[in-house]
């Protein structure tokens, strides 16, 4: 999965399109177009090695197929060949944390984000039936878009108002229930909010039976692992301590859980002024 640009050039979706393919549905789609050469262009593998100039990239059946120096890899004979001299080749960004919202919204979104290179997108929070279509219109080659795994509405405590972006749920039975009705649906995993009481968070960490794989925000709005990094009864940030984070890490490594930043959203709602002082 490459995208190529000058940092962004004028083959960029296609490339995208043809690059990033997730799911059997698609696959077979793209197993009847043309192979795709990518000629002559500087790759950036994103894994710290040295910019490969003079590359080429040969994608067929919506997989590569070769990559190696350009006088070495040569066309198929009715390959589609693209000239990628001055251009760069990037693999395929995810974007972990998006809320697409409805589905008007959403669908005019995704294609902008192929056009920045972004290959997959992990949905934390979007009403349940806009957000299964979609999943489904961007698998089945519907709509253009990067894939998608979705969580639906985001699960939280007692709520005084609905939405659709939330389920609310009481007691740990509605909790419990609240589970079953998205793992009917087929979201591809449960969140909830920060702000959920503990024996309703226990409830669904029971009934979804996985553990907690990522934790978003660095902790939400209470700042869970930046406490845990820290000492509480300090500002955060000032009485961060490098051996508990190093000690917090390695209990996230041992469990398999992610840390998703999202540092666009810490620093807005730290230059708004809204962080422990």
């Amino acid at each position: 999965m490459y995208r190529l640009g000058r940092i962004a050039g004028p083959f960029l979706v296609r490339v995208c399109a043809a690059a990033a393919v997730f799911g059997a549905s698609l696959f077979a789609q793209l197993s009847d177009i043309a192979p795709l050469l990518i000629r002559d262009v500087t790759i950036i593998d994103c894994a710290g090695h040295a910019p490969r100039p003079a590359m080429s990239v040969l994608i067929s059946g919506g997989r590569i197929a070769a990559i190696g120096p350009a006088a070495r890899i040569e066309a198929h004979a009715n390959a589609e060949i693209l000239d990628g001299r001055g251009k760069y080749l990037i693999p395929g960004l995810c974007n972990m944390h998006v809320h697409l919202g409805t589905y008007a919204a959403g669908k005019r979104a995704l294609s902008g984000y192929l056009a920045e290179g972004i290959t997959c997108i992990r949905d934390m929070g979007s009403p349940l039936d806009d957000i299964l279509r979609l999943r489904q219109e961007t698998s089945d080659g519907t709509i253009s878009g990067p894939a998608m795994v979705v969580a639906g509405p985001i699960i939280q405590g007692p709520l005084p108002f609905q939405m659709p972006v939330f389920i609310s749920v009481k007691d740990a039975a509605a909790a419990r229930a609240a589970v079953d009705m998205l793992h009917r649906r087929g979201v591809d995993f449960i969140k909830v909010q920060d702000a959920i009481p503990h024996d309703l968070y226990a409830a669904v960490a029971r009934q979804a039976d996985l553990g907690q794989h990522s934790i978003e925000h660095l902790g939400g709005r209470f700042w869970g692992v930046l406490v845990g990094s820290s000492a509480f009864t300090q500002a955060v940030v000032e009485s961060y301590d490098p051996q508990k984070a190093a000690s917090l890490i390695r209990r996230f490594r041992k469990n398999g859980t992610w840390q998703c930043p999202t540092l666009v959203v810490l620093h807005t709602l730290w230059a708004d002024g809204n962080h422990p002082r």
